[in-house]
Protein backbone atom coordinates (compact mmCIF):
# COMPACT_ATOMS: atom_id res chain seq x y z
CA UNK A 1 0.00 0.00 0.00
CA UNK A 2 1.30 3.44 -0.93
CA UNK A 3 1.83 6.07 1.73
CA UNK A 4 -0.80 8.82 1.82
CA UNK A 5 0.20 12.14 0.27
CA UNK A 6 1.15 15.03 2.57
CA UNK A 7 0.49 18.64 1.57
CA UNK A 8 3.38 21.13 1.81
CA UNK A 9 4.01 22.88 5.12
CA UNK A 10 1.57 25.77 5.66
CA UNK A 11 4.29 27.85 7.35
CA UNK A 12 7.17 27.65 4.89
CA UNK A 13 5.97 25.54 1.95
CA UNK A 14 8.57 22.87 2.71
CA UNK A 15 8.26 19.15 2.10
CA UNK A 16 6.34 17.19 4.75
CA UNK A 17 7.28 13.72 5.94
CA UNK A 18 5.98 11.04 8.31
CA UNK A 19 7.67 10.64 11.70
CA UNK A 20 7.48 7.78 14.17
CA UNK A 21 7.62 8.43 17.90
CA UNK A 22 7.88 6.24 20.97
CA UNK A 23 4.87 4.22 22.09
CA UNK A 24 3.64 3.77 18.52
CA UNK A 25 2.75 7.40 17.87
CA UNK A 26 2.93 8.58 14.28
CA UNK A 27 3.08 12.15 13.09
CA UNK A 28 3.87 14.35 10.16
CA UNK A 29 6.22 17.28 10.02
CA UNK A 30 8.14 19.66 7.82
CA UNK A 31 11.71 18.82 6.82
CA UNK A 32 12.54 22.50 6.33
CA UNK A 33 11.20 24.35 9.40
CA UNK A 34 10.72 21.35 11.73
CA UNK A 35 7.04 21.99 12.52
CA UNK A 36 5.63 18.70 13.84
CA UNK A 37 2.16 17.30 14.25
CA UNK A 38 1.44 14.26 16.43
CA UNK A 39 -1.27 11.66 16.03
CA UNK A 40 -1.24 9.51 19.13
CA UNK A 41 -1.88 5.80 18.60
CA UNK A 42 -2.64 6.46 14.96
CA UNK A 43 -1.30 5.40 11.62
CA UNK A 44 0.05 7.16 8.54
CA UNK A 45 -3.41 7.60 7.06
CA UNK A 46 -4.67 9.37 10.23
CA UNK A 47 -1.50 11.49 10.39
CA UNK A 48 -1.90 12.51 6.72
CA UNK A 49 -5.57 13.36 7.19
CA UNK A 50 -4.79 15.51 10.23
CA UNK A 51 -1.77 17.23 8.60
CA UNK A 52 -3.64 17.96 5.37
CA UNK A 53 -6.77 19.40 7.00
CA UNK A 54 -5.07 21.77 9.47
CA UNK A 55 -5.88 24.95 7.59
CA UNK A 56 -9.46 23.81 6.98
CA UNK A 57 -10.56 23.88 10.62
CA UNK A 58 -9.96 26.48 13.29
CA UNK A 59 -10.03 26.57 17.06
CA UNK A 60 -8.73 28.56 20.00
CA UNK A 61 -6.37 27.87 22.86
CA UNK A 62 -8.43 28.26 26.02
CA UNK A 63 -6.57 28.91 29.28
CA UNK A 64 -8.15 28.19 32.64
CA UNK A 65 -7.38 29.82 35.98
CA UNK A 66 -4.86 27.05 36.79
CA UNK A 67 -2.69 27.78 33.76
CA UNK A 68 -3.74 24.81 31.67
CA UNK A 69 -4.64 25.34 28.01
CA UNK A 70 -6.84 23.23 25.87
CA UNK A 71 -8.00 23.15 22.28
CA UNK A 72 -11.55 24.40 21.83
CA UNK A 73 -12.19 21.76 19.12
CA UNK A 74 -10.89 18.49 20.55
CA UNK A 75 -10.10 19.26 24.20
CA UNK A 76 -6.36 18.47 23.88
CA UNK A 77 -4.85 19.90 27.06
CA UNK A 78 -1.40 20.81 28.30
CA UNK A 79 0.06 22.81 31.17
CA UNK A 80 2.41 25.15 29.30
CA UNK A 81 0.49 28.02 27.67
CA UNK A 82 3.72 29.72 26.69
CA UNK A 83 4.46 26.85 24.33
CA UNK A 84 1.16 26.81 22.48
CA UNK A 85 1.52 26.37 18.75
CA UNK A 86 -0.38 27.80 15.79
CA UNK A 87 -1.89 24.33 15.25
CA UNK A 88 -3.30 21.84 17.76
CA UNK A 89 -1.02 18.79 17.87
CA UNK A 90 -3.99 16.47 18.43
CA UNK A 91 -6.67 17.53 15.90
CA UNK A 92 -4.66 19.83 13.62
CA UNK A 93 -6.93 22.87 13.93
CA UNK A 94 -5.40 26.24 13.09
CA UNK A 95 -5.57 28.15 16.37
CA UNK A 96 -6.79 31.74 16.57
CA UNK A 97 -4.97 32.66 19.76
CA UNK A 98 -5.19 32.39 23.50
CA UNK A 99 -8.44 33.07 25.30
CA UNK A 100 -8.70 33.06 29.09
CA UNK A 101 -11.67 31.22 30.57
CA UNK A 102 -12.53 30.40 34.14
CA UNK A 103 -12.82 26.85 35.41
CA UNK A 104 -16.59 27.28 35.75
CA UNK A 105 -16.94 28.29 32.08
CA UNK A 106 -14.80 25.37 31.02
CA UNK A 107 -16.93 22.78 32.83
CA UNK A 108 -20.35 24.08 31.82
Amino acid sequence: MDKPELKPCPFCGGEATFMRYSAGSIGAGCRKCAIMFFVLNGNELKAAEAWNRRAEQTGEWLEDEYGYCRCSRCGYEHDQPETTTPYCPECGARMNGMTEVSYEEKTT
